[in-house]
Parts: C-alpha cells; sequence; structure tokens
C-alpha cells in the first residue's frame, strides 16, 4: 500500500480518521501476526437488529465466563481449527446458543471454547477468542456494551473493549471491526489502540476490506447507510445501498435479510439484477427469500405490503396466496407479527 509522495497523505474516504500516518503508509499499523484462519462467513449483527435482518435471542445470564484452563493455548494446529469453526459459526450473536456444544467438538461450548482462545499467545487466534467471548456475552452487557464484564483471567473489559483487543492482536479480523461497528449508534466514533478515531461505517469498510466476501459485512454497512448516500470502500469502489445488499447476496445466497433490504430499496416497478444476471422486481425477490428461508415471519409480512388488497402471488413451492394468505402465514410463523 505504499503511495509515492512528499507529505502524509490524508484519509481515503471511509478510512479511520487518525494521528498522521509515515509517509506513504496506510493508516492502521501492518499485523505482526500470522494471516487469520479462514472461515468468517456469516457472524456479527447489532443489538437493536433492522427488522430485515434475522436475530437470535439474547442471552438473560449475566454470570461471568466460567475460567477455562488455557488447553490450546500452545497447541497452535488444533486453536487455529477451533477458532476457525468460531468464525464459521455465524455473525450474529450467540444468545442463549452459547453453551450449545461445537460442531466436532463434543462436550465443548462455544463459551468454553471462546474462553480458551481467548488466553492464546498467538495473536490471530486471541483475537477469534475474544470475538467469541463479545459475541457469547452480548446479552449480559446492556446497550452499546459499557457494562463491565469479568473475564477467565480475573480482568474486567466491556464488550466494546474485548473488540478493540481483538483488532489490536489481529487488525485483519473482519469480525471484530463488524461487531464493534454494530455496538456503535449512528453518530458515534471510536478509538483504537493504534490511535485510529473510526465511526460505524468506518468499521464497516474495514471489515469489508479484511473479508470481501462476508455477506453481513455488505448488510451491515448498506443498512447503516441513507437511501442516497454512498460510500467508498478502500478499493476504490463506490457503492450504494443497493449495490451493497446485492454483494450481500453474491457473498451469501441464503442471506434473506439482504433480499429483503434490497427489496425495500426498490419503488413502484423497478427492478435489481444481481450478480448472477437474474432481474427481479421487489415482489420476486422477497418469493426468492421465502424459498431460502419459508419461516421468516417477517418476509410474509414484507411481501403483503406490497400487494393489493386483493391481488395474488405464486410462490417457489407452487402455493398461490392473496394478501390476506400471506398475513395468515406470518401470524401462524409468528404470532407477535401482527402485534
Amino acid at each position: 500500500h505504499l503511495t509515492p509522495t512528499a507529505s502524509p497523505p490524508a484519509p481515503a474516504a471511509g478510512a479511520c480518521a487518525g494521528p498522521p500516518p509515515s509517509p506513504g503508509l496506510r493508516c492502521y499499523a501492518a499485523p505482526t501476526s500470522p494471516p487469520r484462519a479462514p472461515g468468517m462467513q456469516a457472524a456479527d449483527a447489532v443489538p437493536a437488529m433492522p427488522s430485515s435482518q434475522p436475530s437470535l435471542a439474547p442471552a438473560t445470564d449475566a454470570s461471568p465466563v466460567p475460567a477455562v484452563a488455557d488447553a490450546h493455548a500452545d497447541a497452535a494446529p488444533d486453536a487455529a481449527a477451533l477458532a476457525t469453526e468460531l468464525l464459521r459459526a455465524g455473525e450474529y450473536p450467540f444468545g442463549r446458543c452459547a453453551d450449545m456444544p461445537i460442531n466436532g467438538y463434543p462436550g465443548l461450548s462455544y463459551r468454553t471454547a471462546a474462553a480458551q482462545l481467548a488466553g492464546s499467545s498467538d495473536g490471530v487466534i486471541k483475537a477469534a477468542g475474544l470475538v467469541g467471548l463479545a459475541r457469547c456475552l452480548w446479552g449480559v452487557a446492556a446497550g452499546a456494551g459499557t457494562a463491565p464484564l469479568a473475564l477467565p483471567d480475573g480482568r474486567t473489559r466491556t464488550l466494546r473493549e474485548l473488540l478493540i483487543e481483538a483488532i489490536a492482536c489481529d487488525p485483519h479480523n473482519s469480525s471484530a471491526y463488524l461487531v464493534l461497528g454494530n455496538r456503535l449508534g449512528p453518530t458515534e466514533t471510536i478509538m483504537l489502540t493504534d490511535a485510529r478515531k473510526c465511526s460505524r461505517l468506518q468499521l464497516f469498510i474495514e471489515a469489508i476490506h479484511c473479508d470481501p466476501q462476508s455477506s453481513m459485512a455488505y448488510s451491515s454497512l448498506g443498512q447503516a447507510l441513507a437511501s442516497s448516500e454512498t460510500a467508498q470502500l478502500l478499493d476504490g469502489r463506490v457503492v450504494s445501498k443497493r449495490t451493497l445488499f446485492i454483494e450481500a447476496i453474491r457473498c451469501d445466497a441464503k442471506n434473506i435479510g439482504a433480499y429483503a433490504a434490497l427489496a425495500a430499496c426498490l419503488g413502484g416497478r423497478q427492478t435489481a439484477q444481481l450478480s448472477t444476471g437474474e432481474t427481479l422486481t421487489a415482489s420476486e425477490l422477497y418469493v426468492e427469500a421465502i424459498r431460502r428461508d419459508p419461516s421468516s415471519s417477517a418476509i410474509f409480512l414484507a411481501l403483503a405490503s406490497r400487494l393489493g388488497p386483493f391481488d395474488t402471488i405464486r410462490l417457489a413451492d407452487g402455493r398461490t396466496l392473496s394478501t390476506r394468505e400471506l398475513l395468515s402465514e406470518a401470524v401462524r410463523l409468528d404470532p407477535r407479527s401482527m402485534r
């Protein structure tokens, strides 16, 4: 990332602000740890999730994470595999799932695994553990995550501090930027340990830069933008809300929240062309979302809102439903949906 210039450049659009970097260097410090284990595709979302995004119920048990011996701290291959599995678990908060066993690790829960990894001497593995702890403890800290939490090593940290430490351990951990961004309000900024001052948008842009295949990073940035806003990514692309949701679908065709959010961007007879070449209307995007997840009450409600009182629409499973039947299906899936 060297840029021939005689004086320190200003931060690029979307880049986190900080003190003037060395001439020609980007404003964040180069990582000192080995490349992070791959596998972060679907991970952490906002405390007040937009209605188009699914979310897990938050945990209600406010007890501290149990102390766990660092069995994996020096076992790099096993710890790296465990870190990869933890990142693969999804971009949403673990909530009450924190104490469920991890696939392939009988008897080892997400909470216990995160506590083990957080004590590692390897920066990349430690960062994965810290982000995992933040996700396990999501429901413990109220509000934006400013309540102190007891960690296995006796330290007290807030969720934000856990995530800031994770970024310091591994500046390429996309999940850490993503969760931290979803913990900030629209006008808030936060100072990282390398003196970068980042807004919510800038953290999402960093998350995309660290993992260009993170569907939730594109979705989160799209949700954070106003309808007429654009954002410049660190690869130079200037993207709109619509483009970001199309990218989110390209990265993960099962991200039904991205279909719903893209549909919400379209008015009247407008269409959107997906990366596959398909051109879909808003109603067709909702139908596709239902095909991929027929259990989402919110999608049935959104589709019903697009139809007239006497309209019908054919779903991918062959059913032809009226507006009233769509609403009834939404209530069947979630009786609270019409409240």
